[in-house]
């Protein structure tokens, strides 16, 4: 039971990690090309990531908790 669970919020967490690694290289670079300045990007990179990691992990719990 706890097992099942585990595998459902790893295989869940790990695909929204690796589409949030995508979204936010992909922003990045759109900023990059927009401001042409290193700096803010890696801020606007790091408070996106933030952003979106929270909201990963939101939405899986919930997710799970749905099916569960």
């Amino acid at each position: 039971m706890i097992g099942q669970v585990f595998t459902l919020v790893l295989k869940r967490f790990f695909y929204k990690i690796c589409c949030i690694g995508l979204y936010t290289i992909l922003l990045s670079k759109i900023l990059q090309t927009i401001f042409y300045c290193k700096i803010t990007v890696k801020y606007v990179f790091k408070c996106t990531l933030f952003i979106l990691f929270l909201m990963c992990v939101y939405s899986t719990t919930y997710e799970v908790l749905v099916e569960w």
